[in-house]
């Protein structure tokens, strides 16, 4: 399918290119939640600091070319989207956890080590996170007439996840990554926009869709309230 194109410098890669009408959180994303959500009206839910709405709208700008397009593609989104929840109970995810043996469980929770798990591909699941965090942090973006501030990263920061993405370096020892796998019952189609905590010396962003959530940081805090509770449990 070809998309309207304007000529411009890729936010990516820096070359001047011909770019693509980029989605702030992946195109696919919207196919797979009404895929799954046989309900009369499927739209997802957008949660943000002032609004929660079922709506059809899609946060898009020209941002990318093709090629930076495509490695995005590759190296993070296709893999998510045919592992998260797709309705129907396909669930591939939560169904690789499902046959391996946990590092921790208890009533709220059940801990694993990913390395462990039998076809969890840990650095797609990180690319993905990452690429998502970075694009609401390159430009502001509009969402239903609301229009937000991109997240803070500082130059450092900002250069050393572009140069990731694009491959050239490791991915920043102050940035991480969560994932948390919800029951089928609990995937709710929603999108939670990404935020800044300029008292807490970080940014975060929150991806919630599809059986998964995804937080991802950057900062001197990085390590999510989650995270720490389920660490003092083990």
């Amino acid at each position: 399918m070809e998309y309207p194109r304007l000529l411009g410098v890729c936010a990516l890669c820096l070359r001047t290119r011909e770019l693509c009408d980029s989605h702030l959180v992946p195109k696919a994303l919207y196919r797979v939640v009404r895929a799954a959500d046989h309900r009369r009206h499927p739209d997802p839910v957008l949660l943000t600091s002032k609004v929660k709405r079922q709506t059809s709208f899609q946060a898009t700008q020209y941002l990318l070319c093709a090629e930076c397009e495509k490695r995005f593609d590759h190296d993070g989104e296709d893999w998510v989207m045919r592992h998260c929840y797709r309705g129907r109970g396909r669930f591939r995810l939560r169904e690789m956890l499902q046959r391996t043996a946990p590092i921790h469980a208890d009533e709220q929770n059940t801990i694993f080590n990913a390395s462990a798990v039998a076809g969890m591909d840990i650095e797609k699941m990180v690319y993905f996170c990452v690429s998502v965090f970075w694009r609401a942090s390159v430009r502001r973006w509009e969402s239903s007439g609301q229009r937000y501030e991109g997240i803070r990263l500082g130059p450092k920061y900002q250069e050393e996840i572009r140069a990731y993405l694009l491959g050239d370096a490791w991915l920043p020892a102050e940035c991480r990554g969560d994932a948390y796998s919800l029951c089928p019952t609990e995937a709710a189609s929603h999108i939670q926009l990404s935020r800044h905590h300029p008292d807490r010396c970080e940014s975060r962003a929150h991806a919630s869709h599809s059986g998964a959530h995804l937080p991802t940081g950057v900062g001197s805090t990085t390590v999510s309230r989650e995270a720490r509770d389920l660490r003092r449990s083990l």
